[in-house]
């Protein structure tokens, strides 16, 4: 046991309040480990302690109590006896008596209380007596900050603790909580008042005539703090927000349904309220006073509710229109948007809530309520103005929420009759129908029409999925069977595509009586000529394609409703051959052509093949196309086909749109025969045929397994005869002499090997090689000693192949959403743009360098086969070779600004530039050549033709800004010339880049 006089000295400083606080905590802490270790027991402390806990001197007595209050708060983890446990409870309650040492009693009955199981708990009724005379003795309310915390924490412990020691106090106790709350004001402390209040009425089960009548005492009480009023300073040291202390208060409003006679009425009078965080208090203690207190107590409520909130609907919608505001304006109209939602949720609590089993209160009151019959009246039958003001727009926002949240109910649970709910929809859809010339109400009625029919679909309630499908669905379907509906034909397809993508009958209903629109429309075009059959094909394609059928494919069984349309197109296209009519819509066709790729991408292998033997039934029964395999003889001169009509083309061209499509898995059928149609219509300038041809070549069966396509060649033998008609058209012996005879078809051969070589790359064949050589010397020829023999035409000529030459590298590394994609299953090998890339540039680089003496016009061609090159390179390839390419990208800028065709390219490798500028290692090979860059970026901000070109250019300097300064500071004041000029641009975006770019280099000294 330790001796006296080696912890007396630890009481002595404690004592003195002379002596900082740091050699108090030190004191208690010394003397607490004696305690912990056994050299020092909690009775022989307070035996050795008598004269300070004693005296008549009340400094001395306080500080000893503290003392001793605080040791033991420090040794809750140390076992105590029962006996020391009950002396020390006697002690610490008898001196709450003792308001000059109430500061020690309180934390030592604080510490006694917090005690857990077999560690020493004090007994009930040492607690008992505990509570009793902390009533008796302590006055709250008169004590400092730090004391009221303290002794909350103590009636918080005596209620959550000790609920057997503190109830049978009844009266005493309730009392005794009320006089310790009532007026206080420090954020903490009312958190802990809140809390006591819903812990003690907790206390007494409902119904206990005990709360009810202290009910009208307590919340008189706490009425004073609601709402919320949060004057403290961020610089104070608080542990309770407003939000915290609104939320408490809150729970203390919910805790009893006796409060339900004095809280609804002030929660409605502060709706009212001109403080808008008092209207959102509201709300919110409204919506959970309603869960609360139950309908029985509720009900009579009803009517004051209703019109309360309908106020607060009507002035603040959850939604409204975007308007330019202030940064200070925005947040008000925050938290109006947050009155708005609360409303509509506390609104949907209410139809929920105030429910009789005879009849709906509530809901009536909604229905019944003149101002809406006569709000949503006056939008129906008397015509609505376009130019809406804000607040009406936010009124009827709040009307359809309200008639969306009536009709979105689970049938168990919902508030209205089938009728009442037929009504609803019958409102909206009349809206959708026959009042789009308001934007506003037409869209919030059609997306709420969607989220009803969504939550139907969700809760599979079919009762309602009836209703729906013959006032909504069957409604919307009609608008696509009639043409004499002034509905515009763009909101039609809105309306059929919100109201098909809720479920998969709607969805397949809608798809149906798509179909059946569309085909009508193309027979009307293609037969009767009709324009605007045309167009209205056009945008019945693009809904079906782009709007309905990738939700249609997230769905189940799809494949046959898939195969059904593709096969009825091409049937469709079959009697349009025996109608031999001209067609001259080329938009139809595209759009043909989109909507049956992604009809055949969507489907599996063996509904594409369905597809893919009918298509190829119609286009071997013309008799005009040349459906015959190539013979080992056959000539140039036989590439050519005998003039047909257009629809000849179509065919081709919707063929080659499913061949196209195909996974690679899937068979085609005479694929020699497919060969030659392709190649000879690829000559002839069809796309969609040197597109179909890559496709062939890109997913032919890598295992060489010819029986798959049904054809005569090999993967090589196919590809050969590709090339060779292709440099046929090409070739040297008809270069000079016939070129510019044949034009075209040089051209077009060009598009077709950029295809194929694409279809290739993508696969890794080595056969790309051989394209890639032969562009090469298309672009190189232009630059030969022959060109000063020719005259002008042929100039002219040699210079449009070499530039289709050099845009070719573009098709052939830049990523294609018609061809080739992932979309369209091509076989991808991984890394073919970077391998591709490197075998690539070091010969465009030594190229460039041999012909950097030549005239700017044929370096040209060069140039933009570098550019699309490294352009559509992933950058990070592109860093990697940058210590190479920076000089010749930088000369590259500089020949392709000259002509103003070579803006987008110019653009896209600015991008690189800038790319490689955030790159460590870039940015060094930038300051090898910085003289070169920032002569180059000093033109590109005054680009005239692109304002992109311009604001990329000033960014790129304001990022080499950061460059060593030795490297930068003699470019200042050329920087700094430049973009003077450019801060009179008359572009907002660049304006705004000269003048950070100017800051960045005027800051360097």
């Amino acid at each position: 046991m330790a001796n006296p006089s080696s912890w007396t000295p630890h009481v002595e400083a404690f004592v003195d309040t002379s002596r900082p606080p740091s050699e108090h905590v030190a004191s208690i802490e010394a003397t607490t480990k004696l305690v912990n270790n056994d050299l020092l027991s909690l009775l022989d402390l307070v035996k050795e302690m008598e004269m300070y806990l004693t005296t008549s001197d009340h400094v001395i007595r306080s500080r000893g109590i503290l003392f001793l209050a605080e040791v033991l708060a420090r040794i809750t983890s140390k076992p105590l006896d029962s006996v020391s446990v009950s002396c020390l409870a006697e002690f610490f309650t008898s001196r709450l008596s003792d308001w000059q040492a109430l500061r020690g009693a309180l934390v030592g009955c604080l510490a006694l209380l917090r005690r857990k199981g077999s560690l020493g708990t004090i007994a009930i009724s040492n607690a008992r007596k505990l509570a009793q005379s902390f009533f008796m003795y302590v006055q709250v309310q008169s004590l400092t900050v730090n004391d009221r915390k303290l002794s909350f924490e103590v009636l918080h412990c005596l209620l959550e603790e000790y609920p057997d020691a503190v109830v049978v106090l009844g009266d005493e106790l309730l009392y005794g909580i009320c006089e310790a709350v009532d007026e206080e004001k420090d954020p903490d402390c009312l958190m802990l008042s809140f809390q006591l209040v819903e812990i003690v009425i907790r206390l007494f089960p409902d119904p206990s005539d005990l709360v009810t009548r202290f009910a009208g005492d307590i919340f008189e009480i706490l009425s004073k703090y609601f709402p919320v009023y949060f004057t403290h300073g961020g610089g104070d040291e608080l542990h309770a927000t407003r939000d915290d202390l609104s939320r408490a208060l809150m729970n203390a409003f919910c805790s009893t349904p006796n409060f339900e006679p004095f809280a609804i009425p002030l929660l409605l009078d502060k709706l009212s309220s001109s403080l808008q965080s008092a209207k959102l208090d509201s709300l919110k203690y409204l919506t959970n006073c309603l869960r609360c207190y139950g309908a029985d107590r509720m009900l009579k409520h009803s009517k004051a509710i209703w019109l309360n909130l309908k106020d607060v609907i009507f002035s603040f919608p959850p939604q409204r229109p975007l308007v330019l505001t202030t940064e200070s304006s925005q947040d008000t109209e925050r938290v109006e948007h947050q009155i708005g939602k609360e409303a509509l949720s506390c609104l949907q609590t209410a139809m929920l809530c105030l429910t009789s089993p005879d009849k709906d209160v509530f809901i009536n009151l909604i229905l019944e309520d003149e101002d809406v019959v006569k709000r949503f009246g006056f939008v129906l039958n008397e015509g609505y103005s376009v130019g809406t003001s804000v607040d009406i727009h936010g009124q009827l926002n709040a009307l359809v929420k309200v008639l969306q949240t009536l009709a979105t109910f689970p049938e168990h649970y919902s508030p209205i009759s089938e009728s009442v709910y037929h009504d609803i929809l019958l409102m909206l859809i009349s809206v959708v129908t026959c009042k789009y010339d308001d934007v506003y109400l037409w869209n919030l009625s059609l997306k709420t029409l969607g989220q009803i029919g969504s939550s139907i679909e969700d809760i599979h309630d079919s009762a309602k999925g009836t209703i729906y499908s013959r006032t909504v669905v069957e409604r919307a379907i009609s608008l696509l069977q009639v043409d004499d509906t002034a509905l515009p034909l763009s909101l039609k397809l809105d309306v059929v595509s919100e109201i098909g993508a809720i479920a998969l009958d709607p969805m397949s209903r809608v798809l149906k009586a798509l179909e059946e629109a569309i085909v009508f429309h193309i027979s009307k075009a293609c037969v009767d000529g009709r324009t605007e059959s045309a167009e209205t094909a056009i945008c019945l394609l693009e809904c079906y394609s782009c709007k309905l059928l990738p939700r249609f494919c997230t769905l189940q069984d799809f494949d046959e409703v898939l195969v059904l349309f593709a096969i009825r197109l091409w049937e469709q296209m079959e009697s349009l051959v025996a109608s031999k009519n001209e067609i001259k819509v080329q938009g139809l066709l595209d759009s043909l052509m989109m909507t049956m790729k992604l009809l055949v991408a969507s489907c599996s292998e063996e509904q594409q093949s369905l597809i893919v033997k009918r298509a190829y039934t119609i286009v071997s029964a013309v008799k005009c196309l040349p459906l015959q395999p190539f013979s080992p003889s056959s000539k140039l001169e036989e590439l050519r086909i005998s003039p047909g009509f257009s629809i000849h083309n179509w065919l081709v061209s919707l063929f080659a749109s499913v061949v196209i499509a195909l996974r690679p898995q899937t068979t085609l059928p005479d694929v020699d025969i497919l060969l030659n149609m392709f190649i000879v219509f690829l000559l002839e300038g069809q796309l969609p045929a040197a597109q179909a041809l890559a496709s062939i070549l890109n997913k032919w069966p890598s295992n060489g397994n010819i029986s798959e396509l049904s054809s005569v060649y090999t993967f090589d033998q196919a590809i050969d005869l590709v090339l060779e008609k292709c440099f046929t058209v090409l070739s040297s012996s008809s270069f000079l002499a016939n070129f510019y005879s044949s034009n075209d078809s040089k051209i077009n051969a060009i598009a077709g090997l950029a295809w194929v070589g694409k279809g290739l790359l993508m696969r890794g064949h080595e056969k790309v090689k051989e394209i890639t050589m032969f562009f090469l010397k298309c672009l190189l020829s232009s630059q030969n000693s022959e060109i000063m023999q020719l005259n002008q035409k042929e100039l002219d000529a040699r210079s449009l192949l070499a530039t289709s030459a050099a845009d070719a590298f573009q098709l052939i590394m830049s990523d294609s959403d018609v061809c080739l994609s992932k979309q369209f299953h091509a076989t991808t090998k991984p890394l073919y743009k970077q391998r591709f890339f490197s075998s690539l540039i070091p010969v465009l680089l030594s190229s460039v360098k041999e012909y950097a003496t030549m005239n700017t016009n044929y370096r040209t061609v060069l140039y933009r086969a570098f550019g699309h090159l490294i352009s559509n390179t992933p950058l990070a390839a592109v860093v990697a070779e940058s210590h190479k390419i920076v000089p010749t990208l930088v000369d590259c800028l500089g020949i392709l600004s000259l002509n103003t065709q070579n803006k987008d390219l110019i653009y896209s490798l600015l991008l690189v530039l800038s790319g490689i500028l955030m790159d460590k290692n870039g940015k060094e090979h930038i300051t090898e050549n910085i003289h070169l860059v920032i002569n180059l970026l000093a033109k590109l901000v005054l680009y005239p033709h692109m304002m992109l070109v311009r604001e990329t250019a000033l960014q790129c300097l304001v990022a080499m800004s950061g460059l060593p300064h030795s490297r930068i500071y003699p470019m200042r004041l050329q920087v700094l010339r430049a973009v003077t000029k450019a801060l009179d641009d008359k572009k907002w975006a660049v304006r705004q880049e000269a003048v950070r770019c100017r800051q960045a280099w005027a800051s360097i000294a």
